[in-house]
């Protein structure tokens, strides 16, 4: 830039000049900066420095919203905004006339399965909690032998391909409840269960027209009922209806089911275009190498107990260097797996790669076929489904 002065002692034109040099990746290295006002003169040069860009520093981090149902219940708590594997805070319990509130699931389903632990429950996308709740116990009269108090037959509200109801739904310790299970069509009854509030088994009976009835154990309990799509399984031993001959993933399947590594959803149904999760993930691999004993007994992270079946899958991954948790006390089972996933875990398994993302490990998966007929790359933003990952692993012990 430049400018003129002119007054009676002075008459000049001063200059500012900015000279840059670039380094070989684009970015400016030094600034020098020549002046003159007329009166002064000179150079300064800056020198830039840069450095790397601290891991976890990015402050893009991604949000996700969590959303409560109260599922009849009030009041609805409001909806919490949770940093990307942070987690939500546990909201009061909402009330509801003539129930019991039981918790929040991430499942519309009363089972312990689904059931979220507010210190444990890591947030990995936008997720709607469920409340669950049990019929209040109930007391009631019978006649002139006094009080007999009545314990409730818990149903669950929702259950895949059918559903179940009971009579009655209070009764009293001897009594007879009979539960009526009706599957949807095209499907079955394949189990129907009765628990007591300790969750040990009660006899049921099968009587022969569709329904089933138990004796009401001294407590309230909780009855459920499985379905099954009323599917024939296939002649010569092709089970799963979903799994086509000339599939690029047929031999893997089969090889994976035959071998133990992993199994259909159901006895007719592999899935294979279903997602895969970290969990799944490890504990194929560690059937696939055998199952073999982690050296350490310390686990540090707080979503993963010691009964969960991936339990030593998880230890033996992350003291092999295949996998670390996505933070020092959360592992995100449940988080689902990318191709670019798949593949590094897969690369890391031979000793190689553990300090690297999945570059190499695209790389080698190309190279020694891996991807063949799958149209698949190592790809971070693509999930990867379940016939891919056994078919890797197919691949990659052949």
């Amino acid at each position: 830039m430049e400018y003129n002065r002119n007054d009676s002692e002075n008459s000049y034109k001063s200059t500012t000049v900015y000279s840059y040099t670039y380094d070989e990746n684009g970015n400016v290295s030094k600034c020098a900066i020549n002046y003159n006002d007329g009166e002064n003169q000179g150079t300064t040069v800056l020198t830039m420095k840069y450095e790397p860009l601290k891991t976890g520093s990015n402050p893009e981090t991604p949000t996700y919203n969590v959303t409560f149902d109260p599922n009849g219940g009030s009041p609805e708590p409001e909806a919490q905004t949770v940093a990307e594997n942070g987690y939500a805070k546990e909201p009061t319990a909402p009330s509801k006339r003539g129930y019991d509130f039981v918790g929040w699931y991430w499942k519309d389903e009363l089972n312990d399965a689904y059931k979220v632990s507010f210190d444990t429950y890591v947030v990995t996308g936008d997720t709607t909690l469920y409340a669950q709740w049990t019929e209040t116990q109930s007391s009631g009269s019978s006649g002139s032998g006094g009080g007999a108090t009545s314990y409730a037959v818990s149903t669950p509200s929702k259950t895949d391909n059918g559903s179940v109801t009971v009579s009655p739904k209070n009764a009293a310790q001897g009594k007879t409840v009979t539960i009526t299970p009706k599957p949807d069509e095209g499907c079955k009854v394949d189990k129907v269960t009765v628990t007591d509030k300790n969750g040990s088994p009660v006899e049921v009976k099968d009587n022969g027209d569709g329904t089933y009835s138990f004796t009401m154990p001294g407590s309230k309990v909780n009855v459920t009922a499985a379905f099954v799509k009323n599917e024939p399984a296939p002649a010569d031993n092709e089970r799963f209806t979903d799994v086509p001959k000339d599939a690029w993933y047929h031999d893997a399947v089969y090889w994976a089911a035959d071998n133990g590594i992993t199994q259909g959803v159901d006895d007719t149904h592999f899935v294979p275009n279903g997602t895969c999760t970290r969990s799944e993930a490890v504990t194929f691999l560690w059937r696939a190498k055998g199952e073999p004993e982690p050296t350490t007994t310390t686990n540090p992270f707080k979503d993963v107990k010691e009964s969960d079946y991936f339990y030593k899958a998880v230890l033996w991954a992350v003291e092999n260097g295949i996998t670390v948790g996505v933070k020092a006390d959360a592992f995100a089972p449940k988080q689902t797996c990318s191709t670019a996933h798949i593949l590094t875990f897969l690369y890391r398994t031979m000793g190689v790669g553990a300090d690297g993302w999945y570059e190499d490990a695209g790389a080698w998966a190309e190279k020694d076929g891996l991807l063949k007929d799958t149209g698949l790359t190592a790809n971070p933003k693509v999930n990867c489904p379940r016939g891919a990952v056994v078919t890797f692993l197919y691949r990659e012990q052949k």
